[in-house]
């Protein structure tokens, strides 16, 4: 179980969480995070929230975004933005400068548990060089997490995902992925090679 306090680290988009409230925390209302990117961080790729909203806060350095079908912009620290549920989004890094970033999640759901399970894909090198798990072990993360990719529609990804789902879990994947404790199938090829 996640507690404030908690960091982890994913190698591959080079982004690293210190957990400051969990769900625990505050009955559920509010995951708030303290992100610290790397010079050249990133979002794996586009992605909405359906069931929450983001709150993403600039506390040093400055950060690239994409908000729906806005432009990219540039927030410098003392800036914010209001992501509601649903919207697509992706940022990254590009000022050469490391960065940090308050998000805070509303209601927090099982997001802990996202990001668990997201960075413990990257550290295991289960993922490609954007951050990206294989297409099953995707499917199953949108599934659980209700975090859907921003540029096709969520009741397609749906769709696909009911008639996928049992093929992933057939083959060993699970929606949660801790690393040592759960791994994906050695047989089974590592997304940067089976995504290339």
């Amino acid at each position: 179980m996640t507690k404030a306090g908690d960091i982890i680290e994913n190698p591959v988009t080079g982004e690293r969480i210190t957990f400051l409230e969990t769900a625990a925390d505050t009955g559920g209302e509010r995951l708030t995070i303290d992100l610290q990117l790397a010079p050249t961080a990133f979002n794996a790729s586009t992605h909405r929230h359906t069931k929450q909203q983001e709150r993403i806060a600039i506390t040093e350095g400055e950060l690239r975004i994409v908000v729906g079908k806005a432009e990219a912009q540039t927030l410098k620290a003392g800036e914010e933005v209001m992501l509601p549920a649903g919207v697509p989004h992706v940022w990254w890094n590009e000022s050469g400068q490391p960065a940090r970033v308050r998000i805070e999640y509303e209601p927090a759901l099982n997001t802990e548990q996202f990001f668990q399970t997201f960075f413990a894909l990257g550290r295991d090198g289960r993922t490609n060089d954007k951050g990206m798990p294989s297409f099953l072990q995707t499917v199953l993360i949108m599934r659980r997490f209700e975090i859907y990719d921003g540029k096709a529609p969520v009741w397609l990804q749906r769709a696909a995902g009911a008639i996928l789902a049992p093929l992933a879990l057939a083959l060993g994947y699970r929606a949660e992925y801790s690393g040592s404790e759960t791994r994906a199938p050695a047989s089974l090829p590592r997304a940067a090679e089976s995504d290339a």
